[in-house]
């Protein structure tokens, strides 16, 4: 992963490990920063995330439940073949 300080929040003295989906390029570098708009394209960024997050819990929660719901599938026991009188 990659390590990025905060620099959205001046009061935060925490990092945040980024995972490198893109190779290992953060788009969110100096030149990125000096964009006027650079702060709208953060929070566009965040509710596509947050909504990512969300569907994906939902999937999560829907799998969970149908789980739940059906009755566990139990493999009858194998029978023994029957066996025919032989040579009677």
């Amino acid at each position: 992963s990659t390590t990025v300080s905060s620099t959205l929040d001046p009061l935060a003295a925490a990092t945040t490990h980024v995972a490198a989906s893109n190779g290992g390029y953060c788009q969110h570098n100096e030149a990125f920063f000096s964009q006027p708009e650079w702060e709208s394209i953060i929070e566009q960024q965040r509710r596509e995330l947050e909504a990512r997050n969300e569907a994906a819990w939902q999937a999560a929660q829907q799998e969970q439940q149908q789980a739940e719901q059906q009755p566990a599938e139990q493999q009858p026991a194998e029978q023994p073949a029957a066996q025919g009188a032989e040579g009677d």
